[in-house]
């Protein structure tokens, strides 16, 4: 069994742990303070998901398709796009490429 010097009352305890706990309580109300700071500065500027990131932005619809006929018969979407001018470079190369027939763009309609 341990001697009587080895144990250690409540009231010892706690008289020690008061001391460190007042410096660690004093400590982390500085960083909630510094915390609280940044969260208001960063809901100035933008909205903000979770754990503080700053919202995206959801992409443009793509509008835009590139059709043709594969050499099976079957209708294929080759590429959907935001705007005709993205799709015009994959229209010709895959004109060059003669795989495809059929090859068209079309404006899907808006959902």
């Amino acid at each position: 069994m341990a001697e009587e010097e080895d144990l250690v009352t409540e009231d010892e305890e706690t008289e020690e742990g008061t001391d460190a706990e007042a410096s660690d309580s004093a400590s982390d109300d500085s960083k909630k303070e510094d915390t609280k700071a940044g969260t208001e500065e960063s809901a100035e500027n933008k909205p903000t998901a979770k754990r503080g990131r700053p919202a995206k932005e959801p992409p443009p619809p793509k509008l835009w398709r590139l059709e043709g006929t594969s050499p099976e018969g079957m209708r294929v979407t080759l590429g959907r796009y935001v705007n005709k001018e993205e799709a015009d470079p994959d229209l010709e190369r895959l004109e060059e490429d003669g795989f495809y027939e059929k090859l068209k763009i079309t404006k899907s309609k808006e959902e």
